[in-house]
């Protein structure tokens, strides 16, 4: 992903000066954007942002998105990003509207703003959108899957799940959702993107927390705010569960499962745990416990753990970058209710 003149036209309209980046460029400055990272601020209803931090770890503005577009907002409770070629999707439940944006230069490009009830999460399969949708939070039963096509943004139809719809992978020709949110609900639903229907359901012990693919098995961290946390493995060419991993007792309620280099990774309130993807057991031995108040937001990425803290939900947010093993390198100052990262690769 590339944002070649992004950095030129926040210095012009923030006044903001960068350093200089080594990336191979027309220009010496186009690798800056490339090699830093978005910040995902959930907000509230007045609004959520996108902070973006630079390769130096500076954050160079806390409302990327409106800094580019005339102060244009991105609407209440901003849950998550994803892209595909040179698109970014930008999804607000509290307004029910997807921000569609150009790579290049983060200038809008179009709204989503129909057919959507609390969006959460989204992928892009061959010009298909499909996006999760939580509806009404006092059942499950009214969750569904959006379809749109993905050049004109036009609604094609929903999938109605009959359970809980959160998560959203596509692997292998397969559309993947989690069916589990907030410690609710259980099991993964498989769709068939050529004809948008669902070839299998697949029953977890809990709800499913955080999904992660690796190798044709997907990982699902499953969990709730009363039992012991599990890792469930599911062989996607059978849809068949291979292996459960019971967590110690005194692990309920874990999240972000995120794999990496060989490992998985989660949290547990404050505290981040690391694992060989070959164990067959888990421990009450944290890698390290994070700075973070509320640990709200969590990512690994090229040897760096990124943890977002929402402290108490009320102030702006704060992000800690730490090391492989755990060592604290950068604090960084965001904006209000940081839930989660965004890479550019």
């Amino acid at each position: 992903m590339k944002f070649k003149n992004v950095l030129w036209i926040l210095a012009g309209a923030l006044f903001v000066g960068c350093s200089e980046s080594d990336s191979e460029s027309d220009d010496d400055s186009d690798g800056l954007f490339e090699d830093g990272f978005i910040v995902i601020n959930e907000g509230n209803m007045s609004g959520g942002t996108l902070s973006y931090v630079d390769d130096a770890y500076n954050v160079t503005t806390n409302d990327l998105y409106g800094s580019l577009n005339g102060g244009d907002g991105l609407g209440a409770f901003v849950q998550s990003v994803f892209d595909e070629d040179d698109r970014i999707y930008i999804v607000s439940n509290g307004s029910n509207v997807i921000t569609v944006v150009d790579e290049e230069d983060f200038t809008l490009i179009d709204k989503i703003d129909t057919n959507l009830a609390v969006p959460r999460y989204g992928v892009v399969h061959g010009n298909r959108l499909y996006v999760t949708n939580q509806d009404s939070f006092l059942t499950t039963t009214d969750d569904y899957v959006a379809v749109f096509d993905a050049t004109t943004y036009t609604h094609i139809t929903n999938i109605a799940l009959n359970t809980a719809a959160e998560r959203i992978i596509e692997e292998d020709g397969k559309i993947i959702v989690s069916n589990g949110a907030f410690g609710v609900g259980t099991g993964i639903t498989i769709i068939d993107p050529a004809t948008n229907t669902i070839t299998a359901q697949i029953s977890t012990p809990l709800a499913p927390n955080t999904i992660e693919e690796e190798n044709g098995i997907l990982y699902v961290l499953c969990s709730n705010f009363d039992a012991a946390s599990q890792l469930v493995k599911i062989d996607l060419a059978t849809n068949a569960i291979t292996e459960t991993i019971a967590f110690p007792e005194t692990l309920i309620n874990c999240a972000n499962l995120t794999l990496e280099d060989g490992s998985f990774y989660f949290t547990k309130d404050s505290k981040v745990y690391r694992f060989p993807l070959t164990a067959t057991a888990v421990t009450d031995t944290p890698l390290f416990t994070s700075e973070a108040q509320v640990l709200y937001g969590f990512a690994v990425e090229d040897d760096q753990i990124f943890v977002a803290d929402a402290k108490d939900y009320q102030s702006a947010g704060a992000v800690f970058v730490y090391s492989a093993i755990g060592t604290l390198e950068h604090t960084l100052a965001v904006g209000l209710i940081p839930n989660g990262f965004f890479f550019v690769d």
